[in-house]
């Protein structure tokens, strides 16, 4: 095997690879998040519903100035605990989205990373037919040729790897301003070390 040959399979997954380190997660901690924000739901929602059933019955078996105080201070309460289920209700949608994104993502990367390997496997088999062709100073074209087309083959997938990447990234991004998110993740910022918060990115790969 040459040097360039040796240099294009040896080099010829870096960014999938690297991709896919950006795009690795931790399922667990996010159904982790995601049930615990479940169980805040289920835990104030029936706070609210108790405060709620005691504001009534509070409402109606007194009256007066105190009571309307403290009917008006339960109502206000009430809605509180309503904005917060609300938010905790869009955390939950968000990190399912979030899941979702990422694991797409990862199915995609690995895709064009198995088909950048069964590239570089068929050029190998070619290259090896190559030393059967005659005459021999047709070898060296030959070989060319396929190192060639194995490059370019590989530029188009990587380019393919890097665009399903941005889009992720993206999506993510969507979904954390969508929160008001302050430190969610760009694709032109995005590298290696790449977290989608500590709960989502548990940033292992491929080594």
């Amino acid at each position: 095997m040459t040097e360039h040959t040796d240099q294009l399979v040896r080099h010829g997954l870096d960014h999938t690879n690297q991709f896919a380190r950006k795009l690795r997660h931790d399922p667990a901690a996010i159904t982790g998040a995601r049930d615990a924000h479940v169980a805040l739901q289920t835990s104030v929602g029936q706070t609210r519903d108790h405060a709620s059933t005691q504001r009534v019955t509070l409402a109606s078996a007194s009256s007066g100035s105190t009571t309307d105080r403290a009917t008006a201070t339960s109502e206000n309460l009430e809605k509180e605990v309503q904005d917060l289920l609300d938010e905790s209700a869009e955390i939950e949608k968000a990190v399912s989205e979030a899941a979702e994104t990422l694991h797409v993502g990862e199915i995609k990367n690995d895709q064009v990373r198995d088909r950048i390997i069964k590239e570089i496997s068929a050029s190998m088999k070619a290259l090896e037919a190559v030393k059967t062709i005659q005459p021999p100073e047709s070898r060296a074209a030959a070989s060319r040729d396929i190192l060639m087309k194995l490059q370019t083959k590989i530029g188009q997938l990587t380019g393919q790897a890097a665009t399903f990447s941005e889009q992720t990234i993206n999506q993510l991004t969507d979904i954390g301003t969508r929160l008001g998110g302050e430190q969610t993740t760009s694709a032109s910022s995005a590298s290696p070390s790449t977290k989608v918060g500590s709960s989502f990115n548990s940033n292992s790969g491929y080594s």
